[in-house]
């Protein structure tokens, strides 16, 4: 991806819930993905949801999960610390969890809308919708 593609400013973390084959898809497709196993698998760690919220705030990535349960949480505990973090998109139950275009579709459309000044998430949460 070139230095002048909008895209460019959105790096993502996909929790060890979604379709690892949409990672590789959006990686290949030029869109800044890491994705929880492949860490796991390279370097170790990340194993658990606050260690893997603290990493995406390092490295200024936004999470994607299923696990709303204990993101949403950790989501109101740093922001009571203060503490900043690029955020969290939730996907929802109606999203096939095995749909590969499905995962890959909701990603790109939430970052075309973000592009166009519809999404924000910064130090907060939203939601991906099945487009």
């Amino acid at each position: 991806m070139s230095g002048s593609d909008p895209r460019a400013t959105f790096r993502f973390l996909f929790d060890e819930h979604v379709h690892y084959p949409a990672y590789r898809r959006l990686d290949a497709d030029g869109i800044d993905v890491a994705h929880v196993g492949q860490i796991r698998n390279e370097w170790g760690g990340l194993e658990d949801d606050l260690t893997i919220l603290e990493f995406a705030a390092r490295e200024n990535r936004i999470v994607v999960t299923r696990n709303y349960q204990d993101f949403e949480p950790l989501a109101k505990s740093f922001t009571l610390q203060g503490r900043a973090f690029p955020g969290i998109l939730f996907i929802p139950k109606s999203l096939p969890g095995n749909n590969l275009m499905a995962h890959v579709n909701a990603v790109t459309t939430w970052i075309e809308g973000a592009v166009q000044g519809h999404h924000q998430v910064a130090d907060t949460v939203g939601w991906l919708v099945t487009p």
